[in-house]
């Protein structure tokens, strides 16, 4: 019988914080997906098993009644109630059902699934800490931890974001994860970890203290009593999403797009760029030349890239004041190397973007 951490469970779920329902799920290791195959599932007592519990306890007594046959998950964020199908059965909830977003949720992966125990140990201890400067460099609390058996969770609480008055949360959260595995590519390619790209609020996470059936290793949680870090939050509400800048470029008259029309380049640092560069740490190492890790881009270009992505992630939307920034900049490459307005637009297209 696999082994079960009963302490990692109870703590790994009262650290979400839910005040709703907490949804869970029991998955059977030879579940075949497609409708094609809901006969043989079923014959074969293979199809997901849905359940909903209100508290630790209750969720304790559905993984009991499922484990260790299966693997159990509970949602990362809670609920607004239970969800039934026509036959009044318990259901998983959709996305568009989810009313909030309370947990930040990265889920890191070793390529490969046979790892050594030595090479886990190294990324423990000296690539997690790498990762717990990457938030701090951002003000955030350094994440709480989680060993999944096959990788390494991070997880950062936050007061409830609300759907209705964020309808764009989940695309924020995708936004993060791309620029914490582009900002800290260097770190994943050193220790062959990826990052996992699924942001979805309906997301499920294996419960801490099991294990997958056909893998055996118990996951363990690092974190202690939950604390909501406002600092994430405020940064997830920043951040300027490309549709949004496109949006405002178009009211503007011009489209930030490489080929699009010139940008209006001025020869003075924009007063609200002075601001920023004298409230951001991050802006001000980047500014200098200084901020990246070892084996990122220290081009001037590369810096230039940075800092435009910075700006955006602070809610600089006036295009024409990140052009300024770029062609005034004494250490830039329009500065250093002689570039002119299409590399400046293509800069900020390309941060866009990314």
């Amino acid at each position: 019988m696999a082994e079960f951490s009963l302490d990692d469970f109870c703590r790994g779920f009262n650290w979400l914080g839910h005040e709703g329902v907490t949804e869970l799920a029991a998955l059977h290791p030879e579940y075949r997906p497609g409708r094609e195959n809901f006969e043989w599932n079923k014959k074969h007592d293979a199809l997901p098993r849905v359940g909903h519990a209100w508290s630790a306890e209750e969720a304790l007594m559905f993984t009991r009644r499922n484990y260790p046959g299966r693997m159990v998950c509970y949602s990362l964020n809670d609920r607004p109630r239970m969800f039934t199908n026509d036959r009044g059965y318990p259901r998983a909830a959709r996305e568009e059902e989810i009313e909030l977003s309370r947990n930040l949720f990265v889920d890191l992966d070793f390529e490969d699934k046979k790892v050594s125990e030595a090479h886990r140990a190294e990324f423990k201890d000296a690539g997690l800490k790498e990762i717990d400067g990457y938030f701090q460099d951002l003000g955030f609390r350094v994440p709480e931890k989680g060993d999944s058996g096959r990788g390494w969770h991070l997880l950062s609480a936050y007061a409830p974001i609300y759907v209705k008055d964020v309808p764009d949360t989940k695309e924020r959260l995708k936004k993060f994860g791309r620029e914490l595995a582009t900002d800290l590519r260097h770190v994943l390619q050193k220790y062959e970890v990826r990052s996992d790209s699924v942001f979805d609020l309906r997301r499920m996470v294996k419960c801490y203290g099991t294990a997958k059936p056909d893998v055996g290793i118990v996951s363990k949680f690092y974190g202690g009593e939950r604390h909501e870090d406002n600092a994430v939050r405020a940064y997830l509400l920043g951040m300027v999403l490309v549709e949004h800048v496109h949006g405002q470029a178009a009211r503007d008259g011009y489209a930030p797009v490489f080929g699009a029309p010139m940008v209006r380049l001025g020869n003075e640092l924009p007063p609200l760029f002075l601001s920023l560069l004298n409230r951001d740490e991050k802006l001000k190492q980047l500014w200098s030349g200084n901020g990246k890790a070892h084996g990122a881009d220290h081009s001037h270009t590369g810096y230039d890239f940075s800092i435009t992505r910075r700006l955006l992630f602070l809610g600089y939307r006036n295009l024409d004041d990140i052009a300024t920034v770029l062609a005034v900049r004494p250490e830039g490459a329009v500065r250093k190397s002689g570039k002119g307005e299409q590399y400046v637009r293509r800069t900020i297209a390309n941060a866009l973007a990314s």
